[in-house]
């Protein structure tokens, strides 16, 4: 396009430089080595940083995702108190506890409205998760809990290589751990050092073991939150399979503070959509996945947007991409919604595989 309108194609920001770096490696000759890098991931990436960064002067939106561990406030049955305004301590801090019906701590402060709800990662063209925090990119979150000072969600498809153990006494059973966000919480040993846990979530939707009473319900949903102890105990009575039980570490938390509403913000303005209803073709889409390995990573992945793409807020599209005009990535032909997705696999293969 720069060549058609006789232009400089090195003063448009979004090429970021790369011409004048190609340039200099011809000078240098190592013209082959600059070629065969061309439009590979890193330059194509290279070019939306520098669209998103050096290009357009609009309002940056932020989202009130915390990234980072939980270090500096305690939750306890009476009171939370705050160490500053950016972390959190999730010592003592157990979500099963928390969205127990029990815990009259919890319920004062849930918002039933959203608690039970899932929400999904914006479909729109240009990803918000593109450039940063690409394992939310194309994530199914169920929410558990809004409270005055933050709202807390799992992701729910995206799974792990990683297992957990059940021992049943008789025998063992492995089921496969998903990755539920980026955050965890300390554990204060008896030498008063924190050690890091994950907290562990496990979710069943099957109507009968609900009427039996299994698990607390979450919100409204068809999902219901169970103990350890109470899946080893469907397990080992054989009233559940282990294709009946999803097994979810980490947690993902929105704050509540200064311009920031928690998930309901996120949602408005745009990182993530409300999928309106109940959707059981997602948790069984949910059921297909397997634990992590190479030999099934691909499918995995296709069953995790398969997931995704199934909570569409318009009921029976499966390609969000259909009837949208695309975006090109500065200078190629390459869709920026493909190359999302591709950053999102590569998050997945590092952190997950």
């Amino acid at each position: 396009m720069a060549a058609t309108q006789i232009c400089d194609i090195d003063a448009d920001p979004r090429n970021a430089g790369l011409h004048t770096w190609e340039m200099m490696m011809e000078k240098l000759g190592l013209e082959k080595t600059a070629r065969a890098s061309e439009d590979s991931f890193g330059d194509l990436m290279l070019h939306e940083w520098a669209t998103s960064a050096l290009s357009f002067s609009v309002k940056e939106e932020t989202t009130a995702i915390i990234m980072e561990p939980f270090l500096e406030t305690v939750f306890d049955d009476d009171k939370m108190t705050e160490a500053d305004d950016t972390n959190f301590d999730m010592s003592n801090y157990d979500p099963a506890s928390a969205m127990s019906s029990q815990n009259v701590l919890s319920n004062q402060r849930q918002s039933p409205g959203i608690v039970g709800k899932m929400i999904r990662a914006s479909s729109a063209r240009r990803s918000p998760y593109l450039l940063s925090d690409q394992g939310f990119h194309k994530s199914l979150v169920l929410v558990l809990r809004d409270g005055d000072d933050y709202s807390e969600g799992i992701i729910l498809n995206k799974i792990t290589s990683r297992s957990l153990r059940l021992d049943l006494g008789s025998q063992t059973m492995d089921l496969p751990i998903r990755y539920g966000g980026p955050t965890y919480y300390s554990v204060e040993d008896d030498d008063d050092e924190y050690d890091m846990e994950v907290p562990t979530v496990f979710l069943h939707s099957n109507d009968s073991l609900g009427d039996a009473g299994v698990g607390n319900p979450i919100g409204k949903s068809n999902l219901f939150e169970c103990t350890k102890q109470e899946v080893i105990k469907v397990l080992q009575s054989g009233l559940a399979s282990v294709n009946d039980i999803i097994v979810v570490q980490g947690i993902s938390v929105w704050t509540k503070k200064g311009e920031h509403t928690g998930v309901l913000g996120d949602i408005e303005a745009g990182f993530f959509e409300l999928v309106p209803r109940r959707c059981q073709q997602v948790w069984d889409v949910l059921l297909l996945q397997e634990q992590l390995t190479e030999d099934n990573f691909s499918v995995n992945v296709s069953r995790s947007q398969l997931a995704w793409n199934a909570a569409s807020r318009d009921e029976g599209v499966m390609d969000n991409s259909s009837g949208k005009e695309k975006i090109h990535v500065f200078g190629t032909d390459v869709d920026v919604s493909m190359l999302a997705d591709e950053a999102a696999v590569r998050w997945v293969k590092v952190n997950l595989l």
